[in-house]
């Protein structure tokens, strides 16, 4: 795949730019000197964010305030519009490995590891949503393998009622799945509360892309992990070395 191009640009762009993007550069858009105006610039920045095509991220300067650092995270995580803002996505990495006390090398981040504990305390529901999400995760993963069906809706059985959850939570939750960086979340244990989320997997929410498409993208370095794990003969050699010992 050829590398793409990086372009830093301001918001909003000239007319004429913003309706052909070209699709072999990627479009940084510097927060702090965009003109979106005094009032209200996480979320005037995130919705112009939404009207772009083609590839695009943010950069955000050490100079803007936690405040407007702390909205665009959330903003993002709240927008209806699935876009994968690589920037946004490590930082939401960062916050989940402080919490769960992994170590995070990637300088992408906008927040420190002191701000991402103040955000974590600052957005503890919101929080406790995304861990939620994300531990099921890997409980689908490991359904889907267990049936391989190109209907994410044949997962559906292996919940209850009650696991059902039918909160039109943002698209932007499943940009992490998208990150390499982000399957160490699962070196640490995951909590019980495992749910099937109707409105991200049985809706066409992701551009181009179905659920499954995000879920079994190539960066996700944990599926064939999985699948090697749950092979007859990997649990056969298990159980073989269980006998020895």
């Amino acid at each position: 795949m050829t590398e793409l191009t990086p372009f830093f640009v301001t918001a909003p762009l000239n007319v004429n730019c913003a309706s052909v993007l070209d699709t072999e550069t990627i479009y940084i858009f510097d927060y702090e000197n965009s003109f979106i105006g005094e009032n209200d610039r996480p979320s005037k920045f995130i919705t112009y964010m939404e009207t772009l095509g083609g590839m695009v991220d943010i950069f955000v300067s050490p100079n803007v305030s936690y405040e407007d650092r702390e909205q665009l995270v959330l903003q993002y995580f709240s927008s209806g519009s699935f876009m994968n803002l690589y920037t946004l996505v490590e930082t939401m990495i960062h916050c989940l490995f402080v919490y769960k006390g992994i170590g995070y090398n990637n300088k992408r981040s906008i927040f420190t590891d002191a701000e991402c504990q103040k955000f974590n305390q600052n957005n503890e529901e919101f929080l406790k949503q995304m861990i939620t999400f994300y531990d099921s995760m890997f409980v689908i993963m490991l359904f889907y393998i267990g049936n391989m069906s190109k209907d994410i809706k044949v997962l559906r059985q292996r919940f209850t009622r009650q696991q059902i959850n039918t909160e039109e939570l943002s698209p932007n939750v499943c940009s992490l799945l998208l990150d390499t960086s982000f399957y160490e979340y699962y070196d640490k244990h995951i909590g019980k509360d495992i749910f099937y989320y109707e409105f991200l997997f049985e809706n066409n929410l992701y551009r181009s892309m179905g659920f499954l498409d995000i879920l079994t993208n190539k960066n996700n370095i944990l599926l064939p992990v999985l699948m090697d794990m749950t092979n007859e003969k990997f649990l056969e050699f298990i159980r073989e070395q269980k006998k020895e010992s």
